[in-house]
This record gives C-alpha cells, structure tokens and sequence, in this order.
C-alpha cells in the first residue's frame, strides 16, 4: 500500500505529538511535516505538496478555515481533515470540502474512520469511479429549504409519518425523503439502517447492549447537556449491525 504524506498543522505542540505518534502506528500515513501555524504549513505545501492535512481550526493569526481556503487555490490541493473541540464547526469544515474532521481528545479508531475516507476500496481498480455518496442533504426550515451537510447528522429517525434528520449539536429537522431514499444516498460506511425508524451514524455509536431478543440497543455519544441517546437495532438489521462491529 502507498502511503499518504500527512501534514500536521496546530499551535498545541502536545497534541501534534499526540497525533503523529497515533499515524506512525498506521500503515498508510507518513508524516512529511508539523507546523504550529498557518503560514509556515502553506509555504511547506505549495513548496512540496501532501496528500492529507490534519488542521487545527482554533489557531492564532491565520485560523484553520482560512488555511483551507489557501490550500483549495493550490494546483494540487491535498485533503483536509478538521481537527477542533468544537462540533459546531463542523458546517464551515465542509464549506471548504473538508473530508472529515476529528474531535477532541481523538483516538486510533478516529484515524482508521479518517483512512475509510481517504482511501482507495481494497481491490478497486485505479481511476475507478466510485459512487458519489450525497455529502448534503435539504431540511426544512419553516418557509425554507436549508442545506445540511451529511457530517454533521447523528442519526435519521421516521415518526407519525414524517422523517427527522438530527444533528450532532441536537437539532432535528423534517426532511422530505423517505428512509429508503436516504438508505440509497448516504455513504453505508458511515450511515447504516439499524432499525425500520431509524438510520444511524455509526461514528457515534458508543455501546451496544443486547436487546429484545437477538436485537441490539445502540447508545450514542451523549450531546452537551443531555442524555445519551439509545437507538434500538431490529432482528431483521441485526447480522449487519453485528458484521459492521465484528461481532
């Protein structure tokens, strides 16, 4: 496997280390470069390129969403994934076609979700395409259409006839689609059907806990201020829920 260069870029020098201890681990990264700011990284990346850029959005000086933006005018832009403490930004990370972003403290599993992204399919062909899974979806907003980018949605949930997209800060939006022509739209590494009501994000999947007869009941990271959220998984849904976590 070719590995990917990977540029740090954060004013917290514990938290590069941190990181870059984390991708010399992976079999698909190697760090070419760790910059504590914005344009120290730019002048490395027009001088000698990268293909995947770790970016603090939270920096002094030149911030992360404006070295995104520098780095989308260079002739071959590498790949950009957020790292930040704040979900909140997760709307202005894909403004600027952000592949993912991380939150704060990050982990080995976030890395290996990153490389899911970022990745060729094993045994795709080169120049393949692949399917272009929607990275937005349309909600409505009162009067209104307000575009959501997938990212940012923590699960999908059908109830007395409507469907609700909710997203990772907490709100929920009715969205005109049905669960089936989100199943079709929704990159399945990331979105699964766990239950006939529901489609889940499975980044944040917390615990699973048996349920209700060879069924499953998943909890979700708990939102700021709440409670951990619990989503059941039907029989009919279980053996991919269990294929997805090796169980």
């Amino acid at each position: 496997m070719k590995r990917l260069k990977v540029v740090l870029v954060d004013d917290e020098p514990l938290l590069c280390g941190e990181l870059k201890g984390l991708l010399e681990e992976q079999d698909w990264a190697w760090v070419v470069g760790v910059y504590h700011n914005g344009p120290s990284a730019l002048a490395f990346l027009e001088a000698e390129g990268a293909d995947l850029v770790f970016l603090d959005v939270s920096m002094p000086g030149m911030d992360g969403l404006e070295v995104a933006r520098r780095i989308l005018s260079l002739p071959k832009p590498p790949r950009v994934v957020f790292v930040t403490a704040h979900a909140s930004f997760a709307l202005e990370a894909f403004s600027v076609r952000a592949v993912d972003y991380l939150l704060k403290p990050f982990d080995a599993d976030d890395l290996r979700r990153v490389a899911e992204r970022v990745l060729p399919l094993p045994g795709a062909e080169p120049h393949t395409e692949r399917k272009a899974w929607t990275r937005t979806l349309l909600v409505e907003r009162g009067s209104s259409l307000e575009v959501v980018p997938v990212s940012i949605i923590r699960l999908v949930q059908a109830r007395e006839g409507e469907v609700f997209v909710e997203t990772l800060e907490g709100r929920q939006w009715p969205i005109r689609a049905s669960l089936r022509d989100l199943e079709e739209k929704l990159d399945p590494r990331v979105f699964m059907r766990c239950h006939r009501n529901f489609i889940v994000n499975l980044d944040q999947v917390q615990q699973l806990t048996p349920w209700d007869n060879h069924g499953y009941l998943l909890k979700l990271r708990a939102l700021r201020d709440q409670k951990a959220a619990e989503v059941p998984v039907g029989r009919a849904y279980a053996d991919r829920i269990r294929a997805h976590f090796h169980l």
